[in-house]
């Protein structure tokens, strides 16, 4: 496999997801650098395990342990409150009911919910106006989970 010169910014929430996704990206690329954000998540579990996360992922390759740089940690909690969103992060054992209970709409805008925190967040950071919550979030080709 050929190692793209270039650097990576991988959006690592700690959770298995974001991992799998840094994993892939520490395989691809020169230098892998992390961001996450913290916008007051009522679970912030994930959070508190990206150190050990990336402190572990580089026992797992030589190469990783070269290629892993900087981590990033933004603090928007005080602007997601300023935004009015209200946030709805939640256990993966509460996504797992949700799953398991066939609630699959009800799951993609509970996930989306938290999206929207970041894209607004983000907007706000560059000097834009974000598309209201309800336009964002009601868009059906965003809740097609079938």
């Amino acid at each position: 496999m050929t190692i793209a010169s270039e650097t990576a910014l991988v959006l690592f929430s700690g959770g298995q997801d974001s991992t799998v996704c840094l994993a892939w990206a520490l395989e691809r690329f020169a230098r892998v650098e992390t961001i996450g954000f913290d916008y007051g998540q009522r679970h912030a579990i994930e959070l508190e395990m990206r150190p050990r996360l990336r402190a572990r992922l580089i026992t797992l390759s030589p190469a990783w342990k070269m290629r892993l740089c900087e981590d990033h940690m933004v603090k928007l909690d005080v602007l997601a409150r300023a935004l009015n969103v209200e946030t709805k992060s939640g256990s993966g054992s509460q996504v797992a009911e949700m799953w398991g209970a066939g609630q699959g709409l009800e799951l993609a805008r509970y996930c989306l919910q938290d999206t929207y925190v970041t894209y607004a967040c983000y907007c706000r950071m560059n000097f834009r106006q974000p598309l209201s919550s309800e336009v964002v979030l009601l868009q059906p080709e965003l809740l097609n989970v079938g």
